[in-house]
């Protein structure tokens, strides 16, 4: 019962700011807006289809940085053009959604990488034009189709290659992160096929424990790249597991890798943890310490 009135606590205090963002507008693909695609009707050869790719990266969320705390909102056509002539190197966030899609949360979340000064870019998955339902949030049921994970990776590897080649996008600074299935693909994406590095990754919900599909299991990043791992200990996701720890166990911590595992008052049940300003406070101070490292 206590979860439940968390929730609506939650919901009471974010609502009303998220809603009246005219911003929301712009790019809300999700579950409830979205004629999805019977996976009888899709091939593994969709998951890498060109095409599809360039879909996802068209419909991109971007944000810009533009002046201390403030950024500006853009899409890829229009920042290659804004920044056409910029000579500061951004640090860059390739930012994965998760399996609702784009709702405010997200644009929440790219809105505040960029406010602090990251490039910040989200592909849009659900742009492909064949595209299955992967989850029912009302229900916590996920992994409706297995293969999404595999869509997912191959959309944030077009994104990091298209970034490689902007002379604005600091190459030494580029951050994978995402949140639940943005999670998972950023935990489990290999990028050692990639001659663009990651310098960093940050996954927001997601416990990187044995799954059903070995394929949702365990953390890629390579030996130097620092992870971030923010997680709740009551997470409603996970009710069906006794694994508590998030990724924490599983990164190199003497890199300055980080698992955060919130288990007091409210936060232990959260799912979208980085709507709450201490854990955005968390990951920016993450995010500061890995820019500078070198």
């Amino acid at each position: 019962m206590l979860i439940y009135v968390f929730l609506i606590i939650n919901l009471i205090i974010f609502c009303p700011s998220l809603v009246c963002s005219s911003e929301l507008e712009i790019n809300g693909t999700n579950n409830s807006n979205t004629t999805f695609t019977s996976p009888s009707k899709i091939s593994t050869a969709d998951w890498s289809n060109p095409t599809e790719m360039e879909r996802s990266w068209k419909s991109a969320i971007v944000r810009i940085p533009d002046g201390s705390g403030k950024s500006k909102l853009s899409t890829v056509d229009k920042m290659e053009k804004e920044l056409l002539g910029e000579i500061k190197k951004f640090p860059t966030v390739i930012y994965l959604h998760g399996c609702y899609g784009i709702h405010a949360g997200t644009h929440h979340r790219i809105k505040f990488l960029a406010d602090n000064g990251f490039l910040t870019i989200a592909p849009v998955s659900f742009a492909r034009l064949k595209y299955p339902k992967s989850c029912d949030i009302y229900t916590y049921e996920g992994g409706l189709y297995r293969g999404t994970i595999k869509i997912r990776q191959f959309d944030a590897k077009f994104a990091i290659k298209k970034i490689s080649g902007f002379k604005f996008v600091d190459n030494e600074n580029i951050i994978l992160m995402g949140h639940s299935q943005g999670g998972i693909t950023t935990a489990t994406l290999q990028m050692h096929d990639m001659t663009q590095k990651l310098k960093a990754r940050v996954i927001e919900g997601w416990n990187c424990t044995p799954d059903v599909w070995p394929e949702y299991t365990g953390m890629h990043a390579d030996k130097n790249e620092l992870v971030l791992s923010l997680v709740a200990k009551n997470d409603p996701w996970f009710s069906y597991s006794n694994y508590k720890l998030g990724c924490g166990p599983l990164l190199n911590k003497s890199n300055g890798s980080k698992g955060i595992v919130y288990s007091d008052g409210y936060l232990q049940y959260e799912h979208s943890l980085l709507d709450y300003k201490t854990v955005r406070q968390d990951l920016l101070k993450f995010l500061n310490k890995a820019i500078s490292k070198r």
